[in-house]
């Protein structure tokens, strides 16, 4: 039982962000000793609402409708919501739950809890929100890159007005990226006369480590474009190709900014989906301006690690650890 009580925990905190715990019921006794012979009772808070877990014995077999009249005699004792908790359940017994508005758990397999269905949605809209706040804006992480790179504000930082010609971004979206960045350790914002100058603590590599948790891929999504594009680079599994010894992808593979793919392809709703042919390319619609510092034609190398690091395949993998190797620090 203690292994089954685990794996909830963990389950509720991988799939809510909420850390649970579970003591036994202490008010069990008020209920029929059949109910008692058949399930364990625990006590446990979610979103600080209190809930009674019926855990399932060994036995089980119970059908849905039983586990429902069951349920209310619990409710009906413990005054608050009770959530039925099983080992494993068949996918048909679990939709006849669903059906029957029963709050249940199988770890590791389905959670489905309607009571809690708008804090639920409210707690885990919140984490998204807090998760999308530790990373930098796109136009934050090419003034990052910017620095790793050239060295752009190192040491003696840089205006407002000097960024803007090395990353054409308006002063506005350029104020909020001071203000961005003065809020990290590896940066801060300094008054330099009656303007603004923002100085990176340290560069290349340095900088890049303290970095790194904040960074994201700059991709936004992947496209079917008809053909390669003027004013594109490669990107994706084509660049890390020319970058490494992994073997070029069938379909190649580009990049560019959201405004460039609009121009080109201004999408239409009633427009059919395009039709792959050989002289097709995967587009890859960037938040940011890709960088072209390295390889002539490629997107830069930091950009390309973000934008496939987060791969399955052990193969791209291994290349991406190569690809930071070749980074001229």
């Amino acid at each position: 039982m203690e292994n089954l009580l685990n794996t909830f925990m963990e389950y509720v905190k991988k799939g809510l962000g909420l850390e649970v715990k579970i003591v036994p019921w202490t008010d069990s006794s008020r209920l029929p000793m059949f109910l008692r012979d058949k399930y364990l009772f625990y006590a446990c808070r979610i979103l600080n609402t209190p809930h009674v877990l019926m855990v399932a014995g060994k036995s089980g077999g119970e059908t849905p409708a039983v586990i429902r009249k069951h349920v209310d005699k619990v409710t009906e004792a413990a005054g608050c919501e009770v959530i039925y908790v099983s080992r494993a359940m068949a996918s048909y017994n679990r939709a006849r739950l669903i059906e029957q508005k029963v709050s249940f758990i199988v770890p590791d397999n389905q959670m489905y809890l309607p009571a809690m269905g708008m804090d639920l949605r409210e707690h885990i809209r919140s984490l998204r929100n807090k998760e999308e706040s530790l990373h930098l804006s796109p136009s934050t992480q090419a003034a990052v890159l910017e620095a790793i790179y050239f060295g752009t504000g190192v040491g003696k930082g840089i205006s407002q007005l000097e960024l803007s010609k090395l990353i054409t971004y308006t002063p506005m979206t350029l104020s909020r990226v001071f203000n961005e960045l003065g809020e990290l350790d590896f940066a801060e914002v300094k008054d330099r006369g009656r303007e603004r100058v923002l100085c990176f603590r340290e560069g290349g590599r340095q900088l890049w480590n303290s970095a790194k948790p904040y960074l994201r891929s700059p991709v936004r999504r992947i496209a079917l474009a008809p053909e390669i594009l003027q004013n594109t680079s490669r990107a994706g599994l084509t660049a890390l190709a020319e970058y490494t010894m992994l073997a070029a992808p069938a379909t190649p593979v580009y990049a560019m900014t959201v405004s460039q793919w609009k121009c080109h392809y201004p999408e239409r709703k009633d427009e059919p989906p395009p039709i792959q042919t050989d002289s097709s390319v995967n587009m890859e619609i960037w938040n940011y301006m890709p960088l072209t510092f390295g390889n002539p034609g490629c997107v830069d190398t930091l950009s390309l690690f973000l934008s496939l690091e987060r791969t399955d395949d052990a193969r791209v993998e291994s290349a991406c650890k190569k690809l930071l190797e070749t980074m001229p620090w």
